[in-house]
């Protein structure tokens, strides 16, 4: 099954995790401009969702610049650093990020 077609068929979803649907908005981790030229026309425009980035100051796998190279696609984005790697951070400060991100969305 398409996903686009199990989202109309089972939704509506509120968000999603490296899926493409159409969301209300989006928490992007250790995310990246793909550099596969079929994928130039998906930054043509800004994208108009809210969106939180989150990356890492010491991540060797996807470089915090990537991060930040990526959200700059998006309209308002609020990026967030921790000090860690290359890992989805569960520290209370960015534990406190995810969970006052998710309240304006759900609100």
């Amino acid at each position: 099954m398409e996903w686009d077609s199990f989202a109309n068929e089972t939704g509506p979803f509120h968000s999603g995790l490296g899926l493409k649907f159409n969301f209300n908005f989006a928490i992007i981790i250790a995310g990246f401009v793909s550099r596969c030229s079929p994928h130039a026309k998906y930054y043509l425009q800004k994208v108009t969702i809210p969106t939180m980035h989150v990356c890492g100051e010491t991540d060797s796998v996807i470089q915090k610049e990537m991060s930040q190279e990526l959200a700059a696609h998006f309209q308002d984005p609020l990026i967030v650093t921790h000090p860690g790697g290359h890992f989805v951070p569960a520290s209370e400060p960015t534990r406190n990020s995810y969970i006052s991100f998710l309240q304006e969305r759900m609100a």
